[in-house]
């Protein structure tokens, strides 16, 4: 499989890999998140050159039901572009620059080129499936086992399940990711209910010990998803499973942090201060970076002391750094492709097809709850971003008519 594909799947399959490597303990990830922006940046020349038919690439050719969607899309672009030349005096330097031009390289090669390849290729989609849940089980076990012997290479984390990464709020983005994946593996019948169930108890221990209550909230809105487009009687079932290891297990662990949800809200109002200060930073925010300075001194203001450079949510990042009308056509979007797909699982009578819809949609929603408290889904440098944009991508092919995405 990997041996068939074209170069440019190579180099965006390695951008992916460097995105996952810049958020884990091993040498170098600092530098390596640096490096992104120059890859990403270098692909996404090579990849225009290669790519003459720009129009067929993006599937841009959309049907009348969807040109509510085209219209956002390209209403966002300029919205996002205007943000950058309002706030021009902040965007100049190297790392601006760089890091604006990493957002459309990151969406250019995975919301479209990568998810284009999964809605075509099955196999491509279970590869990447595979090599996600592989890596999830591999970083679990090592994580299991850490915190078995008391060993962190941070000491800070040391009764924490963090495995590859470096920090336990960044693990449990992974078991978002690949606790749906691994049901959907379960129930199109990759892996027996043996290997399912000891994954699954896994899983579950290794999210429980990185007391992110946004981890809680992703991985069982993942699961609740998945099993509700699959079955009402499943999912009646989970519901009550869940409550119960919710009441036993899961609100200790949630309470081990309670301390931190007076920080957090005191996050949330400077940045809700920041945004409607004035008609400028509503509209079109602070700056790619610059908004991060102006956050660190407002919230001092406001009592927080906490060592965080961002509100820890998606809308109010959004907000802050680009300003809230290109937060609300990112959201209108990403709702329109969401609720179209939810209305059209049930006309899909292929159960294959069904189930990867499901697993996307799972996926998608479990991503978007858990950055309601989080917010490195829109950190292009980071491994969520590409993820999240491959799932959501395919859930966009799914609405493009398949005369226009048949030839790749």
């Amino acid at each position: 499989m990997l041996f068939n594909l074209s170069i440019k799947y190579y180099l965006i399959l390695g951008l992916l890999f460097l995105s996952i490597y810049a958020r884990t303990v091993f040498p170098l990830a600092g530098q390596v998140t640096n490096g992104i922006l120059i890859f990403g940046l270098f692909i996404f020349i090579f990849i225009l050159l290669i790519e003459l038919n720009i129009n067929n690439l993006l599937s841009f050719q959309i049907k009348r039901s969807n040109k509510l969607l085209q219209f956002l899309f390209i209403v966002a672009i300029i919205s996002f572009c205007y943000s950058y030349i309002h706030n021009i005096k902040y965007n100049l330097d190297i790392f601006s620059i760089a890091k604006t031009l990493s957002y459309f390289v990151v969406t250019f090669s995975f919301l479209f080129i990568l998810a284009k390849k999964m809605f075509n290729d099955e196999n491509f989609f279970e590869f990447i499936l595979t090599f996600l849940l592989v890596f999830g089980i591999i970083s679990s076990f090592l994580s299991f086992v850490m915190l078995i012997i008391g060993y962190h290479p941070i000491p800070a984390y040391s009764v924490t399940t963090t495995g590859f990464f470096a920090h336990p709020n960044t693990t449990s983005f992974l078991y978002t990711i690949v606790t749906p994946i691994l049901i959907y593996k379960y129930f199109s019948k990759k892996i027996s209910f043996e290997i399912f169930i000891f994954i699954l108890i896994l899983f579950i221990i290794c999210l429980l010990f990185t007391y992110s209550r946004a981890g809680y909230m992703g991985v069982f809105l993942g699961i609740l998803v998945f099993t509700y487009n699959k079955s009402k009687k499943i999912f009646i079932s989970t519901v009550i499973i869940l409550l119960i290891v919710i009441l036993s297990f899961v609100i200790e662990f949630a309470m081990a942090k309670s301390g931190s949800s007076i920080g957090r809200a005191l996050l949330i109002i400077t940045a809700i201060n920041m945004i409607v200060a004035d008609q400028s930073s509503f509209l079109w925010g602070y700056g790619v970076y610059n908004f991060v300075d102006v956050f660190q001194s407002e919230k001092l203001f406001y009592g927080s002391v906490e060592n965080v450079v961002d509100p820890h949510n998606l809308i109010l990042l959004l907000g802050i750094q680009f300003g809230m009308l290109f937060t609300i056509l990112i959201i209108l979007i990403i709702a329109i492709v969401i609720i179209k797909n939810f209305w059209k699982l049930h006309k899909i009578n292929q159960l294959k097809k069904k189930n990867r819809i499901n697993l996307c949609l799972a996926v998608t929603m479990g991503l978007l709850m858990q950055n309601m408290l989080e917010d490195l889904i829109f950190y292009p440098e980071y491994f969520v971003m590409p993820i999240f944009l491959m799932f959501l991508g395919y859930l966009y092919y799914n609405l493009v008519p398949s005369t226009i995405y048949a030839k790749d």
